[in-house]
């Protein structure tokens, strides 16, 4: 097995696999106001941004409506992942390595290193999905030759 033989795994990298569609609440937000802006249903997490509208945080929704949350605090008490987050030249093998060591389902997904704003998120399923899909590829055209 060469090394160009595994080149796609460079390829597939996080800005082909992140889906845009990420909902964020600024992290002074209250949980009450979060409750009302973020409905159950409509999504399993949102992404928290500082007063500089950088990532600060990932919230579970159903953790925004839990009874004991204090209506009155700031959401982002409720935050996980505060330093965990993919950009989007990372690879499928640099995602699935921080789902792992920060047993993720979800992760934001930001500009860069330096600015953090949230352009989308990728699920774990989705790399895994992707992931596959793109091995059984490979295999097939092995096979192929």
């Amino acid at each position: 097995l060469k090394w160009d033989d595994i080149g796609w795994l460079r390829d597939l990298s996080v800005a082909r696999m992140m889906r845009k569609d990420v909902r964020t609440l600024p992290d002074d937000t209250s949980i009450g106001q979060a409750r009302i802006r973020v409905p159950l249903g409509v999504t399993k997490e949102v992404m928290l941004t500082d007063a500089d509208g950088r990532y600060s945080g990932a919230v579970l929704v159903g953790d925004i409506h839990a009874a004991e949350a204090d209506p009155t605090e700031p959401v982002s008490k409720l935050a996980h992942l505060q330093k965990a987050y993919l950009t989007p030249r990372a690879t499928v093998r640099d995602a699935l390595d921080m789902f792992a060591s920060e047993e993720a389902d979800v992760l934001a997904v930001v500009t860069d290193e330096t600015n953090r704003r949230v352009i989308g998120r990728l699920s774990e399923a989705h790399a895994l999905r992707r992931y596959g899909e793109e091995l059984e590829k490979r295999n097939r055209a092995f096979v192929e030759r």
